[in-house]
């Protein structure tokens, strides 16, 4: 009787399972069906359209097809299209019971998606902004063709994007205030970005949270316009690249967003191969001040922390067109290896120290050392030049200063001086033999010699004195004394340092000048730039 009793509740389960997925199969696609037409027309009451069609839904097969979708948000200024949108495995009773939406995989043929900045008198309303306690988990997103847009309609900028997009581990869940998104792995390729200015083009990029390493293969920097008409468009005085990020990876890398937003690497290593114009025909940007590196990095609107970054066997050059050039001039540096360690916004830890090792104009052997400061201590920069042919300097001295090297070498250049945001103070030691320079400019132009240039400089006072012979000068010493131009950046703030140290430096050959002489000529130097401002 047992037995019997048993083969009848099992029997009466298996009719109910089978009459409810009968049921279910027949009438439950066209419920979720009205449901979701129901909930796309509620949307409408909060600014967000969406429209579909060709909705297929298996629920046998966990499967949903719809050939396209648009979404509109007139509110937000976005809306975004897609086609060919298939979805597998997903996961109803967890959406029903626990508001999970599970996916196991969504593809797409195309992507476009489209967004535009607010103008600052709009606020974003707080229906804009309220969260949703349905938490979304993808386990595989593929995107054949992603285009991804967005515009600026006070400064009429735009940037597009578009490429080949995997992501793997897709999580939004707005209930984690630290990360609402994660991502475990995603991968793009073919990917192109347009901005203004340039067009960028990744070979292939990949960011990898298991193994916690982004890595690009190949990211080539092209400008969308020819040397002087992106200085004719910029109308202020810019740099203009051209190159390419040969390789690029970080590792140990952590970041999050959302309330807590930070970026960590323990390690990130690239080759650049760049080459930079400027053209001085134009005006200066109008800027109050430029940070040094440790003020900018105190800026950031993150918290960041980088180990070590190293710059490996890469080239850079720089092609300037000066105020008064009617011609550019260029100088370069090759065999560039560069390290940059303790890079961090928190104050509290070590300040980042700089060492890099150059061939300047593939000759001189250049290298230098930085210790940053993140207090009112000043920094420190030291380095050395050495077996530099001056003749190299031709490209550049010729438009610039109507001035060349016949002959000479650097046999040796050690500078050091410490920096604030404010003046720099230091010494250089300059050793070089059979220097022998010419003027490129007409007779009754020899008497209107470039002001406040090395070997202009050099020129009256050595040439002239010693009657056209060759010239050497062993350990000439020379006083650093800068005051900083604020609005431009560090490396202008070096040069011009270590340029006032080597025109103190000839000059001391032929008069002596002391630490309070050298202080009024800079003085008088930095009057005369902020006159010339004026």
């Amino acid at each position: 009787m047992k037995a019997k009793k048993y083969v009848w509740i099992v029997s009466i389960v298996l009719i109910v399972i089978s009459t409810s997925v009968f049921f279910a199969s027949r009438y439950l696609p066209t419920f979720l069906h009205s449901k979701l037409k129901e909930k796309v027309s509620s949307l409408q009451k909060d600014g967000i359209y969406i429209q579909y069609d060709s909705l297929q839904l298996s629920l046998r097969d966990r499967t949903m097809a719809i050939d396209t979708i648009s979404i509109d948000i007139p509110k937000e200024k976005m809306s975004a299209e897609i086609y060919g949108c298939h979805v597998r495995s997903f996961n109803l009773l967890r959406l029903i019971f626990r508001k999970d939406i599970h996916l196991g995989a969504i593809t797409a043929d195309i992507v476009k998606f489209s967004i535009s900045k607010k103008k600052e008198s709009e606020p974003m309303e707080d229906e804009a902004v309220k969260s949703n306690d349905i938490s979304i988990f993808i386990n595989t997103i593929a995107i054949k063709q992603a285009f991804f847009r967005t515009g600026d309609s006070i400064a009429r900028d735009t940037m597009a994007l578009n490429g080949r997009i995997n992501i793997e581990g897709l999580t939004i869940n707005n209930t984690n205030e630290v990360q609402p998104v994660t991502v475990r792995r995603m991968d793009m390729d073919s990917l192109v970005m347009e901005v203004p200015f340039y067009t960028l083009a990744f070979g292939h990029l990949q960011l990898d949270r298991e193994h916690k390493r982004l890595s690009i293969d190949t990211l080539r920097i092209r400008p969308r316009f020819s040397k002087h008409e992106h200085a004719r468009r910029k109308r202020v005085e810019d740099d203009r690249f051209h190159g390419m990020v040969t390789s690029f990876t970080m590792d140990g890398l952590n970041f999050a967003t959302g309330d807590s937003v930070f970026v960590n690497a323990s390690s990130v290593k690239f080759k650049l191969l760049l080459d930079v114009f400027r053209s001085k025909h134009y005006p200066f940007p109008k800027r109050d001040y430029m940070p040094l590196p440790v003020d900018a990095l105190g800026k950031l609107p993150f918290d960041l922390t980088i180990d070590t970054l190293r710059l490996i066997d890469s080239r850079i050059s720089y092609e300037e067109i000066g105020e008064e050039a009617d011609s550019s001039g260029t100088i370069y540096f090759d065999n560039l290896k560069a390290g940059i360690f303790h890079i961090s916004t928190d104050k509290a830890l070590p300040p980042a120290f700089l060492e890099a090792s150059s061939s300047f104009m593939g000759k001189g052997k250049l290298v230098m050392t930085c210790q940053f400061s993140n207090t009112k201590e000043p920094a420190v920069v030291k380095g050395s030049l050495s077996n530099f042919p001056l003749a190299r300097m031709n490209d550049m001295l010729g438009p610039q200063a109507k001035i060349q090297v016949e002959s000479g070498t650097m046999l040796k250049l050690n500078f050091s001086f410490r920096f604030t945001d404010i003046r720099s103070d230091g010494a250089v030691d300059m050793s070089y033999k059979d220097l022998r320079m010419a003027s490129l400019r007409k007779d009754k132009d020899k008497d209107k010699a470039v002001r406040n240039n090395l070997l202009t400089l050099a020129i009256n006072t050595f040439i002239k004195d010693d009657a056209g012979r060759y010239v050497t000068g062993e350990k000439q010493t020379g006083i650093i004394l800068f005051y900083r131009d604020r609005k431009k950046a560090i490396f202008n703030y070096w040069w011009k340092s270590l340029f006032s140290g080597m025109k103190s430096s000839f000059a001391l050959r032929t008069q002596q000048s002391d630490q309070a002489t050298a202080e009024k000529n800079a003085r008088k130097d930095m009057k005369k730039r902020k006159r010339k401002k004026e």
